[in-house]
């Protein structure tokens, strides 16, 4: 820009494209999450050696789920000191068997008030996770939309004489309704 000269009111300054900032952002929240991570297993390693003094790695708890309750706790304190968004932590939290109290604790509230300020979170969570357990679809699954015959196979343990007579039903209405709107079945 020549000296002298400001820039128009309308000229707008130059930042990266939305796309990019949105990598930028998902990078800086992974990365915040694995600073947690870290830092919350230093502490509780240190919490422990403080525990057993002359123990090099500290005391062992004989259930990996009591760790997990443990981190996960000692991560949303973390996060809750720091100002951070606690939604994530205290789903994970409650996922791995915090109680209400205990998350209120961790963040220096009633399990009342942790339970009124999180709960519609936490729901929102396991809904999310629930969701993206669920199988994948496949095209039996527009005339099997209950997965009807492979769940009798799998998880009841039919006869297979029932899942071969439901598997010729499916197909049966497959070409039933490839016949209907016209089109003959593929055999290949």
């Amino acid at each position: 820009m020549p000296k002298g000269r400001s820039r128009s009111s309308d000229e707008r300054l130059r930042t990266p494209e939305a796309a990019l900032i949105a990598r930028a952002a998902a990078d800086l929240g992974l990365a915040m999450n694995d600073k947690c991570d870290e830092l919350a297993r230093r502490l509780l390693a240190q919490t422990r050696n403080d525990e057993m003094p002359g123990s090099g790695s500290g005391q062992k708890d004989t259930e990996q789920s009591h760790d997990e309750l443990h981190l996960e706790l000692t991560k949303l304190r973390i996060r809750h000191v720091a100002n951070m968004d606690l939604g994530g932590a205290v789903a994970a939290a409650r996922l791995v068997g915090a109680t209400w109290e205990q998350v209120g604790g961790a963040c220096g509230a009633s399990k009342q008030a942790a339970y009124e300020r999180w709960h519609k979170v936490v729901k929102e969570f396991e809904l999310a996770r629930l969701k993206a357990e669920q199988r994948p679809v496949d095209a039996l699954d527009q005339y099997d939309p209950d997965g009807l015959v492979m769940g009798e196979a799998l998880y009841n343990m039919a006869p297979l004489e029932a899942v071969l007579q439901r598997l010729g039903r499916v197909n049966r209405d497959m070409a039933q309704g490839d016949a209907a709107e016209g089109t003959r079945p593929r055999l290949d």
